[in-house]
C-alpha cells in the first residue's frame, strides 16, 4: 500500500491564523477544511499518496460570528471542500503516487494575497531538499491603493489583503482570457491602468501580470492566473514531508 504525504502546517505569524484547505475535484477533504493555529504553532494534515487541492490561511476571523476578514469559507471554522473568498495567498499542491509523474507545488496569488505563505519540502525516505517556493514578506505593506482590501477598526484604516489584477478590474488581458501576444498586450493596458498600478511581463511567459511591487516582494515559485508549468517545482519522490509556513521559513 502507497505510503501519503504529511503537510506541516505552521504560523510563523505573531497573530492567529487559521488555516484552510479544500480538495480539488475527486479528492478527499483533509482536516475537515480548516483549523484554528495559535503563533507558534503547528498541526499535521494527512493527505494520501494522490492527491490535488489547496491550502490557504484565513485570518481576522470570529466563530460562530462574522467569519473571517480574509480567506472566509461561508462563515464557517471547517470550510469542508469550499474554497475560500479572495483575496487570499494559495498554496496549490499537485501529489501522485506514480513516482515517474512527480509531485509539485506552488505559492499562487491569482486570487491576490493576504498572507506570507512559505513552502518547503524534503523527501522522507532520501536526503536532500526541493526548493522554497514561496511570497515571504508582507506585500500588504507595498500593496497598490487600487487594490487594496482594508479593515476599519475605529478610525484607522489598515489593509488586510491585495487583490489581483484580475480580481480588482475584471479586464480579460488580467484574467488571462483571449490571445494577445504578451508585449502588444503589455502597451495595450499600460494606457488603461490607474496612475500607481504598475505591471510587469515576465518574460517568456505570454500575460503573465503582477503589480510591480508583488512581483519585487514575492520570490521563485510565485504563480498567476497564467502561470506556465515550469513555476512549479517539482519533486519526483511520492513520499514527501511538506512544510507550509505563515510569515516565515
Amino acid at each position: 500500500m502507497a505510503r501519503g504525504v504529511t503537510f506541516h502546517v505552521t504560523n510563523k505569524c505573531p497573530f492567529p491564523v487559521w488555516p484552510a484547505v479544500a480538495p480539488n475535484a475527486g479528492h478527499p477533504v483533509l482536516a475537515a477544511g480548516g483549523f484554528f493555529l495559535p503563533p507558534g504553532q503547528s498541526k499535521r494534515v494527512g493527505a494520501p499518496a494522490t492527491w490535488n487541492g489547496r491550502f490557504w490561511g484565513r485570518t481576522g476571523c470570529n466563530f460562530p460570528g462574522t467569519g473571517c476578514l480574509t480567506g472566509d469559507c461561508e462563515g464557517r471554522l471547517a470550510c469542508n471542500g469550499s474554497v475560500g473568498a479572495p483575496p487570499a495567498t494559495l498554496v496549490e499542491v499537485n501529489l501522485h503516487e506514480d513516482q515517474s509523474k512527480g509531485s509539485s507545488y506552488d505559492v499562487s496569488v491569482v486570487d491576490g494575497y493576504n498572507l506570507p505563505v512559505a513552502v518547503w519540502t524534503r523527501p522522507a525516505n532520501r536526503s536532500g531538499d526541493c526548493f522554497i517556493a514561496g511570497c515571504a514578506k508582507n506585500v500588504n505593506a507595498v500593496c497598490p491603493p487600487e487594490l487594496q482590501v482594508t479593515s476599519v477598526t475605529g478610525k484607522k484604516a489598515t489593509v488586510v489583503a491585495c487583490r489581483s489584477a484580475c480580481l480588482a478590474f475584471g479586464l480579460d488581458a488580467f484574467c488571462c482570457r483571449g490571445d494577445v501576444p504578451g508585449q502588444r498586450l503589455l502597451a495595450a493596458l499600460q494606457g488603461r491602468l490607474p496612475g500607481q498600478l504598475q505591471l510587469r511581463l515576465r518574460a517568456g511567459v505570454r500575460g503573465h501580470i503582477l503589480p510591480v511591487q508583488m512581483g519585487r516582494s514575492c520570490g521563485p515559485g510565485l504563480s498567476s492566473a497564467c502561470s506556465s508549468p515550469g513555476l512549479c517545482y517539482v519533486c519526483i519522490f511520492f513520499r514527501l514531508r511538506i512544510g507550509i509556513y505563515t510569515c516565515g521559513v
